[in-house]
């Protein structure tokens, strides 16, 4: 793994009568870590030399100096801030560098006073190798030599911890949820992690919610897809449960209110997917346009049937775009490129984009548009939004489009457009009712229909789509559980605090409610800890504070925290 040398380095790294002070304390060093790669302190850089360096330059894309001498040559050097070393560590780790972290242990004033050849006493507090944590807050670069190992067993936590220079061991038991409270504890100078430190299941298709009830017990982090519905009765049986990822767009499959009651952070991919289902609306428009489909059909059928009549030009027609939010902003850009004029209309106030013109009215759009295509999210107001009577209000053989959800639409009503003559066509992505699994049967009054494209809900089930919604709904629950973070958060206020060096952080959701932040910080102050840095934020049903605090915390503290008046759930990070 590890990068190739540019020309071989120099080999004799022994000290003679020539090398300086400094270079001598560096071959002195190196000596005791010849396997790791040194990074040894000097100023405001950490300075690399000989094969460490060009090792460095190649896996990190850092430049070599020509500053470097020994013996009276030239030798590679290359150096690494100081403020920066954390990341560019990180980077060498996950290329399976080992590498070890030389620091000043004394002020170069003091040096000074032994004399102008006295050297700044150095010495390896860090060695960190593939495989091992390296965020501040669970290692202190400036702590004893201690070395921590932990295991993972059923929903717990062990960590064994050696004072290598006394021998001295020591060990805790904890949950998964404290572990980073427990190797703080111990401040030590590299921790050794099992390859997977959360266990993890993975279970293909929803669970129904008996089954869900029963596998969600000491559960911390809950990840589904549209299909998995969590209930309060669900949420009622979760005695660990700390986040749930939808692994999708919507979360109307989530009881929303009873995760927030539960202090529960539910979280989505509301972006992910929207070129993916623009496309596939394109892509349906000009099908339906050119009657692609039914002439694809004839031909599987052994019929040549070459005409022009019924086929249209997308260019030039009216295209009305019901929800104007993620999806149908983007469908409007990439339709005027087409070269089509843009109707839109949504409750809510929004920027048109373009020459985009917003109506007043759904009305008014149905009788103008060419096109009318859905993009309106799954709310319960939205049930049947079109129905007979809009159908009836669309221009005479008009183009229909759904691919928002099943439940906006009176599928029977469309059916009877259909037949009728009054739809031109439709193309229908999302249904009342899915098949839960693929093995289900399909069955809908649409089966059948002539000018009809129906597809199973696969507007956003591309590739590129589902890597964008898995890393985005992963980061966001990483973001959360490491550092509080609820950005995106659909159901708990959004709040966001930078991270303070050294602090510790303390989280507490509770209901919004008059002096419970007052109450709070009465009880810092009455355990003696200065706020480093907060934040709060309320909503109608919740409110959300994120404090770091400049010292560790007793029992008797958090204690107090959690026994504080409207306390939803209180949470330490570290």
């Amino acid at each position: 793994m590890n990068a190739p040398l540019s020309h071989p380095p120099k080999t004799d790294l022994k000290p003679d009568a020539g090398t300086t002070p400094v270079m001598a304390q560096y071959l002195s060093v190196k000596a005791g870590q010849p396997d790791a790669m040194l990074f040894f302190r000097m100023g405001d850089f950490y300075e690399l030399f000989f094969e460490d360096a060009q090792k460095a330059a190649a896996a990190l894309g850092i430049a070599l100096t020509k500053r470097g001498k020994h013996q009276g040559e030239d030798i590679p050097m290359a150096g690494v801030p100081v403020h920066a070393m954390d990341g560019y560590l990180a980077r060498l780790i996950r290329q399976g560098f080992k590498v070890a972290v030389c620091e000043q242990l004394e002020d170069p004033a003091e040096a000074r006073k032994r004399g102008s050849k006295a050297v700044v006493h150095r010495d390896i507090v860090r060695v960190v190798t593939p495989g091992t944590l390296t965020e501040d807050t669970l290692l202190d670069a400036r702590g004893a030599n201690r070395l921590a190992a932990v295991a993972i067993r059923k929903g717990r936590a062990a960590v064994a911890v050696v004072e290598l220079s006394a021998g001295v061991v020591d060990s805790v038991a904890c949950d998964l949820s404290d572990l980073g409270a427990a190797l703080a504890a111990f401040r030590p100078s590299e921790v050794l992690v099992p390859d997977r430190l959360f266990s993890d299941e993975t279970m293909k298709g929803a669970l129904d919610e008996d089954d869900l009830i029963e596998a969600i017990k000491g559960v911390h982090v809950l990840g589904i897809r549209s299909k998995t519905n969590v209930s309060r009765k669900v949420l009622d049986a979760a005695d660990r449960l700390m986040a749930v990822a939808a692994f999708c767009i919507g979360t109307n499959q989530v009881d929303l209110d009873a995760a927030a009651d539960k202090g529960v952070a539910v979280f989505n991919a509301p972006y992910s997917n929207t070129r993916s289902v623009v496309e596939l609306a394109i892509g349906m428009m000009i099908v339906l346009m050119r009657d692609v489909a039914d002439k694809s059909r004839e031909m599987h059928k052994g019929v040549w049937n070459k005409s022009a009549t019924g086929s249209r030009e997308v260019r030039g027609k009216t295209l009305g775009i019901v929800g104007y939010g993620a999806i149908g902003s983007q469908l409007s850009v990439l339709a005027e490129n087409l070269g089509m004029r843009v109707l839109f209309y949504d409750l809510s106030e929004r920027l048109a984009l373009g020459n985009a013109r917003r109506m007043r009215s759904l009305d008014a759009l149905l009788a103008e548009a060419d096109v009318v295509t859905l993009h309106v999210d799954g709310r319960k107001e939205n049930t049947a939004i079109i129905g007979a009577d809009q159908f009836a209000r669309m221009k005479p053989g008009a183009l229909f489009l759904n691919l928002s959800r099943g439940h906006v639409v009176d599928v029977d009503a469309m059916a009877a457009a259909l037949k009728s003559g009054r739809l031109g066509g439709a193309a229908v992505d999302v249904f009342p009712e899915e098949p839960r699994t693929n093995a289900d049967p399909f069955d809908s009054p649409l089966v059948g229909l002539d000018k009809t494209i129906l597809t199973p809900h696969i507007g956003g089930s591309t590739e590129e789509a589902q890597e964008a919604i898995a890393e985005f709904a992963a980061e966001r629950l990483l973001g959360y559980l490491n550092r509080g973070d609820t950005t995106f958060c659909v159901n708990l206020p959004n709040v966001q605090l930078a991270e303070v060096t050294r602090a510790h952080r303390l989280l507490h959701i509770h209901r919004n409610q008059p002096g419970v932040l007052a109450e709070l910080n009465r009880a810092l102050s009455d355990a003696g800890l200065n706020i480093l840095g907060q934040h709060l934020k309320t909503d109608e049903r919740t409110g959300y504070v994120i404090t770091d605090v400049d010292r560790d915390y007793d029992r008797e503290a958090l204690t107090a925290l959690k026994q504080l008046p409207g306390t939803i759930r209180f949470r330490r990070l570290h």
